[in-house]
Order: C-alpha cells, then sequence, then structure tokens
C-alpha cells in the first residue's frame, strides 16, 4: 500500500479526531520527500515538512503524518524548538 493511502486509511479509522483531540498548532505531512495528499476532511490546511523545514511557522504544538526519516528530521527540527511534537507513523503506536 502507498504512504500516502496508507495514512488515510489510518486516520480515517481513527477519524480525524485523532489529530483534532492534540489540539495542535500545525498538523505537518511528512509521509516522504514527495509529499503525499491525503483524502482526508481539512487535510488541504496541512503544512508539509518542506514548508516547515524552510522556516514555515508553530506556534507550540504539532502532531507530525509520518514516521520515516522525513517525519523523524521535522520533529526534531521543531523539538530543538523546543515545540510538543506527536509523530504518527506506521507503528500505529504515537
Amino acid at each position: 500500500m502507498q504512504d500516502g493511502m496508507y495514512y488515510a486509511k489510518r486516520f480515517q479509522d481513527a477519524g480525524v479526531d485523532a489529530i483534532i483531540s492534540r489540539k495542535p498548532d500545525a498538523v505537518v505531512c511528512a509521509t516522504g520527500v514527495r509529499p503525499s495528499v491525503l483524502p482526508i476532511p481539512g487535510f488541504d490546511r496541512a503544512a508539509h515538512a518542506k514548508d516547515i523545514l524552510d522556516g514555515g511557522e508553530c506556534k507550540e504544538k504539532a502532531v507530525i503524518i509520518g514516521g520515516g526519516s522525513v517525519g523523524c528530521e521535522t520533529a526534531e527540527y521543531l523539538a530543538e524548538q523546543g515545540k510538543k511534537v506527536t509523530m504518527s507513523g506506521r507503528s500505529g503506536r504515537e
């Protein structure tokens, strides 16, 4: 299954509430070098990892969708700035 479809199914199964319950300031798509566009309501408002790594704004809390190298790099970048980061990857653990 392609990464984008995997994450789309995972969040559809969990519901958008899985993201909203974290009350993030930013939702970041970090599903690979080429960002996926996931068929999840409201996903068009998600930032892409490249945007964040290029200096995009995130106030205090972020949910990172993607636990691979791009997701980890983005999470580390935000954590070094003192942000609270939650990652969601293929393992199903957060």
